[in-house]
């Protein structure tokens, strides 16, 4: 079963393992920083960051117009647990309707 995916904002809060990762790995497009990887069964899979969200904010620091690797240190330098991350769903994501002739 896919996850639905609903337009709007929503609060994520994830954790560090034992190794001290969360499992995700962002990138920046247009100024705005997105998941590009999210590693199966970690932390951020676990809390429901997918492919293609894009992140807002990170313990209320505003990520607009970092790039993805100052977006990674702030989740680096995050305590262990209670990261709190402010998500939209896909922005990106569309929907195609093909008709066979």
């Amino acid at each position: 079963r896919r996850a639905e995916i609903k337009q709007g904002i929503r609060q994520v809060v994830i954790c560090k393992d034992a190794k001290g990762k969360c499992g995700v790995s962002l990138f920046s497009v247009n100024k705005g920083v997105f998941v590009c990887y999210v590693a199966g069964g970690s932390p951020a899979a676990l809390g429901g960051l997918r492919f293609g969200d894009q992140i807002l904010t990170i313990n209320g620091e505003v990520m607009a117009g970092l790039s993805g690797d100052k977006a990674s240190k702030v989740i680096k330098k995050a305590t262990t647990n209670d990261i709190t991350l402010a998500v939209r769903d896909r922005p990106f994501e569309r929907t195609i309707t093909l008709q066979k002739d």
